[in-house]
């Protein structure tokens, strides 16, 4: 991944939320109060995440060049964790407001704006730390156990001793992107 794409979708992001904030179209801002909380979370779960297995970050998704050293790739965890974090998020964060704001704005009445849904938002973000940390769980005990097992592709660019993490981190990113659809929709519901 180029920084040049890492840079435009951090500039589109931050200017949609400016244009939101300073558009006051409440429709807009709760997109970006979406935006806002997925990308939060999704930082503060990568800076755990990445340091269980750097692995899923450095193997397992394509290299970010390090900014300062462009012949180098980026490997600090928080810096992979932060830059991941948004990465994996923004956009889910992005349909989330879409499908919330159309709910709060069209279907429900009163209509809806975004200080109303701050803490909807809130228990839906609990609601997927809480899966994800589950879903984490529940995948370490499987690979553990031996009946999960990393696929033969990683097998060869994984190292075996860290094949129960990497799983497990695996388990909590798919519950974590699970538990986001079924709490957004319930949300909406």
């Amino acid at each position: 991944m180029s920084h040049q794409r890492i840079l435009i979708q951090l500039l589109a992001v931050l200017a949609f939320v400016a244009f939101a904030v300073l558009r006051r179209s409440p429709f807009l801002q709760i997109i970006a109060l979406c935006i806002a909380a997925l990308v939060g979370y999704g930082i503060v779960q990568d800076q755990f995440t990445v340091r269980l297995c750097p692995e899923y970050f450095t193997r397992a998704h394509p290299t970010i060049p390090d900014y300062f050293d462009p012949d180098r790739d980026l490997e600090g965890p928080t810096l992979l964790a932060i830059s991941w974090g948004f990465l994996g998020s923004w956009w889910g964060g992005l349909f989330m407001g879409i499908v919330v704001g159309l709910t709060a704005r069209l279907v429900c009445a009163p209509k809806l704006g975004p200080r109303e849904l701050a803490k909807p938002i809130l228990v839906v973000i609990a609601v997927v730390g809480i899966t994800a940390l589950v879903s984490g769980l529940i995948g370490y005990g499987l690979a553990k156990a031996g009946v999960i097992w990393v696929a033969e592709d990683w097998e060869r660019v994984i190292p075996r001793e860290r094949h129960v993490a990497f799983l497990a981190v695996g388990w909590t990113h798919a519950g974590a992107y699970l538990a986001g659809v079924v709490a957004s929709l319930g949300l909406c519901a």
